[in-house]
């Protein structure tokens, strides 16, 4: 059986803790009575496939939901929710999932391989370790009682909307290998919305996480190795130049279209990671 864990923190902490983040999005309050009652504890609750697993009071120090459970393969949904009888104004994040006390992450890296047993694009080979440059929460989707608060990610700490009866909601499918892996397209309707995009992501473990100072070699040293960027175009695997065509439907295990020098170094620095360290899939039962 796996265990699963789910930290959350009121709103009004992530606020403090993550205030240059948070700035654009602070709550604000009719009055200061109703600022204090954003604050006051709140019962919170996850639930697997709909059925309650744990609940917990959510204080100032925080708290973690968590179960243990065997899961079959296919699709699952788990939910975390506040209390709703009587409502609360504390609002709750969903900070981070830990399964067996690994910390999820969620990547691209070698998707169609690892989650599909199909070969994999050299854009998925290529692709950053981990998806966002922080080890929170960012994916699910957030379900409110009057669709006021009904929002797709991607989202930072997901709040959860509590006077509003809201709810965040987590939808993934296990593999028969035991992975877990995600369909989280965003908001479809953003003028900037690629729908040629990849959109799926797996669980993956980031003990050894994604930076230059990881790996201790920065893009200085990656762009004055002997696999300079020519310009705009297709490059092979090993990031060498093949043309200058900017036809991704083309793209396949060896070609990528690659239009700029960052992305270019972006993807010799993830290739630089992987023939240096080892990206593991978290996997349950």
């Amino acid at each position: 059986m796996s265990t699963y864990k789910f930290k959350i923190t009121k709103r009004n902490l992530v606020e403090q803790e993550d205030s240059s983040i948070w700035l654009q999005d602070k709550e604000t309050f009719a009055d200061s009575s109703v600022e204090l009652q954003a604050q006051a504890d709140v019962d919170v609750a996850v639930y697997l496939d709909d059925v309650s697993k744990h609940t917990v009071t959510l204080t100032d120090a925080g708290a973690t939901l968590e179960f243990t459970a065997d899961l079959s393969d296919g699709e699952h949904t788990i939910k975390v929710v506040p209390a709703k009888s009587p409502i609360h104004q504390t609002d709750v994040c969903v900070d981070q999932i830990l399964v067996d006390d690994q910390v999820i992450v969620m990547t691209q890296w070698d998707f169609n391989n690892q989650i599909l047993g199909t070969t994999s694009t050299a854009r998925q080979k290529l692709s950053d370790p981990q998806h966002q440059p922080h080890q929170y929460v960012w994916w699910g989707t957030m379900v409110t009682n009057d669709s006021s608060y009904d929002l797709v990610g991607h989202f930072y700490r997901p709040k959860i909307v509590s006077d509003h009866q809201g709810e965040w909601h987590w939808t993934f499918t296990k593999t028969s290998s035991g992975k877990i892996w995600i369909s989280s397209p965003g908001d479809t309707d953003d003028i900037l919305y690629d729908s040629t995009a990849q959109h799926t992501y797996y669980a993956c473990d980031p003990q050894q996480a994604f930076s230059e100072t990881t790996v201790g070699w920065g893009f200085d040293e990656l762009d004055s190795s002997s696999a300079p960027f020519i310009g705009p175009g297709t490059y092979d695997a090993d990031l060498m130049w093949v043309d200058d065509s900017w036809d991704e439907s083309l793209e396949s295990a060896d070609r990528i279209v690659i239009l700029s020098k960052t992305q270019y170094l972006q993807h010799k620095f993830n290739k630089f990671y992987y023939e240096n360290y080892t990206l593991t899939p978290i996997t349950v039962t």
